[in-house]
C-alpha cells in the first residue's frame, strides 16, 4: 500500500524511512503527524455538519473544505 501512495505522490520521503500503522484499522501512514490527522479524520466523533449533504466531519476546516465542493 505504502508504494502505491508512494507512485501517486501522496509520500514525498524516501522508501526506505519507517512507516506507522493506525492501530484501529491498520491503515499505514509515513510519519506521526499525518497518523494523528487521520485518526481525527477517520476514528474521532465527527461534530461538523454540512447542510448542503449531511455529511459528517471530525472539525470545522474539514466541513470548510467539503463545502468548496459540495454544492
Amino acid at each position: 500500500m505504502y508504494y502505491l501512495y508512494y507512485e501517486l505522490g501522496l509520500f514525498t520521503k524516501s522508501k526506505t524511512e519507517s512507516i506507522t500503522k493506525c492501530k484501529k484499522c491498520g491503515s499505514e501512514l509515513h510519519d506521526s503527524e499525518r497518523l494523528k490527522r487521520h485518526q481525527k479524520i477517520a476514528h474521532d466523533k465527527k461534530n461538523e455538519k454540512c447542510r448542503i449533504c449531511g455529511n459528517e466531519f471530525p472539525d470545522r476546516e474539514e466541513l470548510r473544505k467539503h463545502k468548496k465542493k459540495c454544492k
